[in-house]
């Protein structure tokens, strides 16, 4: 049986899955050295030969620009030679699915998308959400108005550190694990961004 691994490099904790093992690595600001130096190790501790990897799943964030096209790159280049199945999936949907198991009421998912903006999307267990981009205002106030109607959402932000001045959230970060357990449709093969690259 073939396995799966899984790079989730769209937020400044990095994290890398190959069946069984996971490894994670916090970084001020993403650097490809260190992200390779992680794949590298968890795959070298898997023992697995570059045949035993059948698919790859790749974070397609929103977030970090760099980490996610290295991700892509990387499994782009890893896969094609051996006809690997690449699947990209949302590294915040993928997170908003772990934390419903255990908030069902809801969950809002936060994150800065610079230039006075940020990305959003709120995820219910019948509800898959969808992304968004607004000004903070407009974001504090769709969140009064759930908590107004009699359903609080719980606020996650891989950016709590910028965020929490204005809005009261908790930081949490979407973790390659999250990938291995999707069991929902497939994604574009592209990262997920709301302003084109700089």
């Amino acid at each position: 049986m073939k396995t799966v691994l899984a790079l989730e490099w769209s937020t400044r904790k990095l994290s890398v899955a190959l069946g069984e093992i996971s490894r994670e690595m916090a970084l001020e600001r993403f650097r490809a050295p260190e992200a390779m130096a992680l794949l590298n190790e968890v795959l070298a501790e898997s023992g697995l030969d570059s045949g035993d990897i059948g698919e790859i799943r790749v974070g397609r964030g929103p977030g970090n620009f760099s980490g996610i096209r290295l991700a892509f790159a990387w499994a782009a280049g890893f896969a094609a030679p051996g006809g690997v199945h690449l699947v990209s999936i949302s590294s915040g949907r993928a997170l908003a699915r772990r934390l419903l198991e255990v908030n069902p009421q809801g969950v809002l998912i936060l994150g800065d998308a610079r230039r006075g903006q940020w990305w959003g999307g709120i995820f219910r267990p019948k509800q898959s959400g969808e992304w968004e981009m607004h000004e903070p205002e407009i974001w504090g106030r769709r969140l009064r108005a759930e908590a107004a109607a009699g359903t609080p959402m719980r606020v996650i932000s891989p950016d709590a550190d910028r965020l929490a001045a204005a809005i009261e959230c908790e930081a949490l970060f979407p973790h390659a694990r999250d990938l291995l357990a999707w069991t929902g449709a497939e994604e574009p093969a592209e990262p997920l961004y709301f302003h084109p690259p700089a």
